[in-house]
């Protein structure tokens, strides 16, 4: 099995938030291809002040694509390296990294109320 992503992005820079003087407009399309053996899904209920709660690998010994969903602001841990979700406490996110590799993953929340986060993991 292999998941195929492509991901386009356009970086603008201008004077003001209403885009009307553009000092520069740039495009890009990036198209990545990884091998995957198996996946596993999760829906967890994170209660606040949980810390490095460990997310189950399943069979998986190396993730290789992770998706990340979550209601409400918190940590993820991957591999020891920290990445926060969300804007604020109450203003969820998302985590996409389409070609990664790690072994652990680990969700903190102190965000004031349970986080409901979604994981899909894939690899091998």
């Amino acid at each position: 099995m292999a998941l195929y992503l492509t991901t386009s992005a356009t970086y603008k820079i201008a004077t003001d938030s209403t885009l009307a003087q553009l000092v520069a407009s740039r495009s890009l399309s990036v198209t990545e291809s990884v091998d995957l053996e198996e996946a596993v899904t999760h829906h967890l209920e994170v209660a606040d002040a949980a810390s490095d709660i460990a997310v189950s690998m399943g069979g998986l010994t190396t993730c290789k694509s992770l998706l990340v969903i979550s209601d409400r602001q918190v940590s993820i841990k991957i591999d020891g390296q920290s990445v926060t979700i969300g804007h604020t406490a109450t203003e969820g996110g998302s985590l996409l990294l389409p070609a990664c590799s790690f072994a652990a993953l680990l969700v903190s929340n102190a965000s004031g109320a349970v986080a409901n986060v979604y994981v899909c993991m894939a690899g091998v």
